[in-house]
Protein backbone atom coordinates (compact mmCIF):
# COMPACT_ATOMS: atom_id res chain seq x y z
CA UNK A 1 0.00 0.00 0.00
CA UNK A 2 2.72 2.48 0.96
CA UNK A 3 4.68 1.43 -2.15
CA UNK A 4 1.65 1.90 -4.39
CA UNK A 5 2.13 3.88 -7.63
CA UNK A 6 5.76 4.58 -6.73
CA UNK A 7 7.07 4.91 -10.29
CA UNK A 8 4.17 7.01 -11.58
CA UNK A 9 4.49 9.36 -8.59
CA UNK A 10 8.23 9.74 -9.11
CA UNK A 11 7.73 10.32 -12.82
CA UNK A 12 5.25 13.06 -12.02
CA UNK A 13 7.54 14.94 -9.65
CA UNK A 14 10.76 14.41 -11.64
CA UNK A 15 9.02 15.70 -14.78
CA UNK A 16 8.19 18.89 -12.87
CA UNK A 17 11.85 19.09 -11.82
CA UNK A 18 13.15 18.38 -15.33
CA UNK A 19 15.02 15.24 -14.27
CA UNK A 20 12.59 12.51 -15.37
CA UNK A 21 15.43 10.63 -17.13
CA UNK A 22 16.75 9.36 -13.76
CA UNK A 23 13.63 7.21 -13.20
CA UNK A 24 14.19 4.01 -15.16
CA UNK A 25 11.22 1.69 -15.64
CA UNK A 26 13.21 -1.14 -17.18
CA UNK A 27 12.24 -3.80 -14.64
CA UNK A 28 14.35 -5.91 -12.34
CA UNK A 29 15.70 -9.44 -12.32
CA UNK A 30 16.09 -11.84 -9.40
CA UNK A 31 18.97 -14.25 -10.00
CA UNK A 32 19.06 -17.82 -8.71
CA UNK A 33 22.29 -19.80 -8.66
CA UNK A 34 20.32 -23.04 -8.85
CA UNK A 35 16.94 -23.89 -10.33
CA UNK A 36 16.18 -25.71 -7.08
CA UNK A 37 16.55 -22.39 -5.22
CA UNK A 38 13.82 -20.89 -7.38
CA UNK A 39 11.60 -23.94 -6.85
CA UNK A 40 12.05 -23.61 -3.09
CA UNK A 41 10.92 -19.98 -3.29
CA UNK A 42 7.53 -20.63 -4.87
CA UNK A 43 5.52 -19.33 -1.93
CA UNK A 44 7.06 -15.89 -2.23
CA UNK A 45 6.30 -15.67 -5.93
CA UNK A 46 2.75 -16.92 -5.42
CA UNK A 47 2.15 -14.15 -2.88
CA UNK A 48 3.55 -11.57 -5.31
CA UNK A 49 1.35 -12.89 -8.09
CA UNK A 50 -1.71 -12.74 -5.85
CA UNK A 51 -0.92 -9.08 -5.19
CA UNK A 52 -0.80 -8.29 -8.90
CA UNK A 53 2.93 -8.60 -9.61
CA UNK A 54 3.50 -9.98 -13.10
CA UNK A 55 6.72 -11.91 -13.58
CA UNK A 56 8.36 -14.39 -15.90
CA UNK A 57 10.95 -17.07 -15.16
CA UNK A 58 13.82 -17.12 -17.64
CA UNK A 59 16.48 -19.79 -18.12
CA UNK A 60 20.26 -19.39 -18.34
CA UNK A 61 20.22 -18.85 -22.11
CA UNK A 62 17.65 -16.07 -21.80
CA UNK A 63 19.66 -14.57 -18.94
CA UNK A 64 22.74 -14.46 -21.17
CA UNK A 65 20.77 -12.51 -23.76
CA UNK A 66 19.67 -9.96 -21.17
CA UNK A 67 22.95 -9.87 -19.21
CA UNK A 68 25.84 -10.97 -21.47
CA UNK A 69 28.47 -10.39 -18.75
CA UNK A 70 26.67 -12.66 -16.28
CA UNK A 71 28.35 -15.76 -14.84
CA UNK A 72 27.42 -18.95 -16.66
CA UNK A 73 26.98 -20.65 -13.27
CA UNK A 74 23.68 -18.86 -12.61
CA UNK A 75 20.92 -21.20 -13.74
CA UNK A 76 17.78 -19.07 -13.85
CA UNK A 77 16.15 -15.77 -13.06
CA UNK A 78 12.81 -14.05 -12.66
CA UNK A 79 12.10 -10.80 -14.46
CA UNK A 80 9.50 -8.22 -13.40
CA UNK A 81 9.06 -5.88 -16.35
CA UNK A 82 7.04 -3.06 -14.79
CA UNK A 83 9.44 -2.26 -11.96
CA UNK A 84 12.18 0.34 -11.94
CA UNK A 85 14.88 2.26 -10.09
CA UNK A 86 16.47 5.69 -9.70
CA UNK A 87 19.87 6.11 -11.39
CA UNK A 88 20.95 9.30 -9.62
CA UNK A 89 19.94 9.63 -5.97
CA UNK A 90 21.99 12.78 -5.18
CA UNK A 91 20.34 14.62 -8.07
CA UNK A 92 16.89 13.52 -6.91
CA UNK A 93 17.48 14.70 -3.33
CA UNK A 94 19.10 17.99 -4.35
CA UNK A 95 16.29 18.77 -6.80
CA UNK A 96 13.57 18.02 -4.26
CA UNK A 97 15.36 20.22 -1.74
CA UNK A 98 15.48 23.11 -4.20
CA UNK A 99 11.77 22.67 -4.94
CA UNK A 100 11.06 22.75 -1.20
CA UNK A 101 12.83 26.12 -0.93
CA UNK A 102 11.15 27.51 -4.05
CA UNK A 103 7.78 26.68 -2.50
CA UNK A 104 8.60 28.66 0.64
CA UNK A 105 10.44 26.09 2.72
CA UNK A 106 13.12 27.36 5.10
CA UNK A 107 16.12 25.21 5.98
CA UNK A 108 17.82 25.77 9.34
CA UNK A 109 20.93 23.81 10.29
CA UNK A 110 21.03 23.57 14.07
CA UNK A 111 20.99 21.29 17.07
CA UNK A 112 17.34 20.83 18.01
CA UNK A 113 15.21 19.27 20.71
CA UNK A 114 11.48 19.02 21.34
CA UNK A 115 9.61 20.75 24.15
CA UNK A 116 6.17 19.49 25.15
CA UNK A 117 4.05 22.29 26.63
CA UNK A 118 0.96 20.28 27.63
CA UNK A 119 0.53 18.95 24.10
CA UNK A 120 1.74 22.02 22.24
CA UNK A 121 5.09 21.13 20.71
CA UNK A 122 7.88 23.66 20.25
CA UNK A 123 11.42 23.16 19.00
CA UNK A 124 14.45 24.50 20.82
CA UNK A 125 17.37 25.36 18.49
CA UNK A 126 20.66 27.26 18.60
CA UNK A 127 18.81 30.08 16.83
CA UNK A 128 16.00 30.29 19.33
CA UNK A 129 12.71 28.55 20.00
CA UNK A 130 10.30 27.70 17.18
CA UNK A 131 6.56 27.44 17.85
CA UNK A 132 4.93 25.89 14.79
CA UNK A 133 1.36 24.64 14.50
CA UNK A 134 2.71 21.13 13.95
CA UNK A 135 6.04 19.29 14.12
CA UNK A 136 6.78 16.29 11.89
CA UNK A 137 9.64 13.95 12.81
CA UNK A 138 11.26 12.40 9.72
CA UNK A 139 14.68 11.57 11.12
CA UNK A 140 15.02 7.89 10.29
CA UNK A 141 16.34 5.68 13.07
CA UNK A 142 17.19 8.81 15.11
CA UNK A 143 13.46 9.57 15.41
CA UNK A 144 13.37 7.25 18.41
CA UNK A 145 15.99 9.27 20.32
CA UNK A 146 14.37 12.61 19.48
CA UNK A 147 10.95 11.50 20.74
CA UNK A 148 12.28 9.66 23.78
CA UNK A 149 13.30 13.00 25.33
CA UNK A 150 9.64 14.02 25.65
CA UNK A 151 8.49 10.60 26.85
CA UNK A 152 7.25 9.12 23.56
CA UNK A 153 8.41 5.61 22.68
CA UNK A 154 8.54 4.38 19.07
CA UNK A 155 9.89 0.90 18.18
CA UNK A 156 12.48 1.90 15.58
CA UNK A 157 16.06 0.64 15.47
CA UNK A 158 19.01 1.29 13.19
CA UNK A 159 19.64 -1.72 10.94
CA UNK A 160 23.04 -1.17 9.35
CA UNK A 161 23.54 -1.78 5.65
CA UNK A 162 26.55 -1.40 3.36
CA UNK A 163 27.28 -0.81 -0.29
CA UNK A 164 30.19 -0.72 -2.68
CA UNK A 165 30.11 1.72 -5.58
CA UNK A 166 32.23 0.77 -8.61
CA UNK A 167 33.15 3.87 -10.62
CA UNK A 168 33.72 3.72 -14.39
CA UNK A 169 32.50 0.14 -14.40
CA UNK A 170 32.37 -1.95 -17.58
CA UNK A 171 29.20 -3.70 -16.38
CA UNK A 172 26.16 -1.62 -17.31
CA UNK A 173 22.98 -3.69 -16.99
CA UNK A 174 19.68 -2.05 -17.84
CA UNK A 175 17.98 -3.83 -14.94
CA UNK A 176 18.03 -3.55 -11.20
CA UNK A 177 19.28 -6.96 -10.01
CA UNK A 178 18.58 -8.99 -6.87
CA UNK A 179 20.87 -11.93 -6.16
CA UNK A 180 18.82 -14.40 -4.14
CA UNK A 181 21.66 -16.35 -2.55
CA UNK A 182 23.59 -13.37 -1.18
CA UNK A 183 20.52 -11.14 -0.65
CA UNK A 184 22.29 -8.26 -2.38
CA UNK A 185 20.95 -5.66 -4.78
CA UNK A 186 22.94 -4.50 -7.83
CA UNK A 187 21.87 -1.18 -9.32
CA UNK A 188 23.23 0.59 -12.41
CA UNK A 189 23.81 4.23 -11.48
CA UNK A 190 24.76 7.19 -13.67
CA UNK A 191 28.14 7.21 -11.94
CA UNK A 192 28.85 3.47 -11.90
CA UNK A 193 27.56 0.18 -10.50
CA UNK A 194 26.36 -0.21 -6.92
CA UNK A 195 26.07 -3.43 -4.94
CA UNK A 196 24.27 -3.16 -1.61
CA UNK A 197 23.28 -5.56 1.11
CA UNK A 198 23.86 -6.96 4.61
CA UNK A 199 21.55 -6.50 7.61
CA UNK A 200 23.66 -5.86 10.70
CA UNK A 201 22.13 -5.58 14.18
CA UNK A 202 24.94 -4.35 16.44
CA UNK A 203 23.43 -1.13 17.75
CA UNK A 204 23.56 2.37 16.30
CA UNK A 205 26.64 3.26 18.37
CA UNK A 206 28.75 0.51 16.85
CA UNK A 207 31.44 1.19 14.24
CA UNK A 208 30.97 -0.11 10.69
CA UNK A 209 32.90 -3.24 9.77
CA UNK A 210 34.18 -2.22 6.35
CA UNK A 211 36.58 -5.17 6.14
CA UNK A 212 33.69 -7.63 6.44
CA UNK A 213 31.40 -5.70 4.09
CA UNK A 214 34.07 -5.22 1.42
CA UNK A 215 35.00 -8.91 1.40
CA UNK A 216 31.36 -10.03 1.28
CA UNK A 217 30.08 -7.56 -1.33
CA UNK A 218 33.20 -7.69 -3.50
CA UNK A 219 33.22 -11.48 -3.59
CA UNK A 220 29.52 -11.44 -4.45
CA UNK A 221 29.83 -9.05 -7.40
CA UNK A 222 32.85 -10.91 -8.82
CA UNK A 223 30.95 -14.18 -8.53
CA UNK A 224 28.00 -12.73 -10.47
CA UNK A 225 30.09 -10.74 -12.97
CA UNK A 226 33.51 -12.48 -13.16
CA UNK A 227 34.95 -10.01 -15.71
CA UNK A 228 34.03 -6.83 -13.87
CA UNK A 229 36.46 -3.91 -14.31
CA UNK A 230 36.40 -0.48 -12.68
CA UNK A 231 38.62 2.46 -11.79
CA UNK A 232 37.74 2.92 -8.12
CA UNK A 233 35.61 1.43 -5.34
CA UNK A 234 33.78 3.66 -2.87
CA UNK A 235 32.53 2.21 0.43
CA UNK A 236 29.44 3.37 2.31
CA UNK A 237 27.50 2.39 5.39
CA UNK A 238 24.27 3.68 6.88
CA UNK A 239 21.31 2.74 9.03
CA UNK A 240 17.90 1.66 7.82
CA UNK A 241 15.13 2.73 10.23
CA UNK A 242 13.41 -0.60 10.91
CA UNK A 243 10.29 -1.57 12.86
CA UNK A 244 9.18 -4.93 14.32
CA UNK A 245 6.56 -5.53 11.59
CA UNK A 246 8.55 -3.99 8.71
CA UNK A 247 5.91 -1.30 8.16
CA UNK A 248 6.64 2.40 8.58
CA UNK A 249 5.07 4.55 11.28
CA UNK A 250 3.09 7.39 9.67
CA UNK A 251 0.97 8.80 12.42
CA UNK A 252 -0.10 11.54 14.77
CA UNK A 253 1.62 11.14 18.14
CA UNK A 254 -0.53 13.22 20.49
CA UNK A 255 -4.15 14.15 21.16
CA UNK A 256 -3.70 17.77 20.08
CA UNK A 257 -2.44 16.61 16.66
CA UNK A 258 0.58 18.86 16.97
CA UNK A 259 3.22 16.14 16.62
CA UNK A 260 3.59 13.61 13.79
CA UNK A 261 6.06 10.99 12.60
CA UNK A 262 6.96 9.56 9.19
CA UNK A 263 9.74 7.01 9.68
CA UNK A 264 10.58 3.31 9.92
CA UNK A 265 10.54 2.33 6.24
CA UNK A 266 13.42 -0.14 6.58
CA UNK A 267 14.68 -1.33 3.19
CA UNK A 268 11.97 0.46 1.18
CA UNK A 269 12.33 4.13 2.09
CA UNK A 270 12.95 5.32 -1.46
CA UNK A 271 10.04 3.30 -2.82
CA UNK A 272 7.66 4.32 -0.05
CA UNK A 273 8.50 8.04 0.12
CA UNK A 274 5.94 9.50 -2.36
CA UNK A 275 2.89 7.67 -1.01
CA UNK A 276 4.05 8.14 2.58
CA UNK A 277 4.07 11.88 1.97
CA UNK A 278 0.52 11.73 0.63
CA UNK A 279 -0.66 9.66 3.61
CA UNK A 280 1.00 12.06 6.04
CA UNK A 281 -0.55 15.06 4.28
CA UNK A 282 -3.96 13.38 4.68
CA UNK A 283 -3.39 12.87 8.41
CA UNK A 284 -2.19 16.43 9.01
CA UNK A 285 -5.03 17.98 6.97
CA UNK A 286 -7.59 15.50 8.35
CA UNK A 287 -8.81 14.66 4.84
CA UNK A 288 -8.04 10.90 4.82
CA UNK A 289 -7.99 10.21 1.09
CA UNK A 290 -5.70 7.21 1.62
CA UNK A 291 -5.68 4.28 4.04
CA UNK A 292 -3.46 5.06 7.02
CA UNK A 293 -4.47 2.80 9.92
CA UNK A 294 -1.89 0.03 9.15
CA UNK A 295 0.84 2.61 9.75
CA UNK A 296 -0.54 4.18 12.94
CA UNK A 297 1.51 4.17 16.14
CA UNK A 298 -1.56 2.69 17.80
CA UNK A 299 -0.63 -0.78 16.57
CA UNK A 300 2.23 -0.79 19.09
CA UNK A 301 0.26 0.60 22.04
Amino acid sequence: MVNENTISLYKEITKELGIEKIIKQSGYITLYDKLSDFNNNQLGWKIRNKRGVNFERINSSQLSEQLPELSKNIECGVIINNDGYCSNLPLLCESLFELFKVNGGLFISSKASLIDNNGSISVSTNHGELNPEAVIITSGYKSKDILKKIGISVPIIGERGYHLHFKNCNIKPKFNIIHNESKTCITPMDSGLRVAGIAEFKGSNSSPDFKMSYEYLHSTITKIFPNIKYSEVLEWSGFRPSTPDSLPIISSLNKKNSLYINSGHGHTGLAGAPMSAKILADIVSDEMKHEYKPFSIERFQ
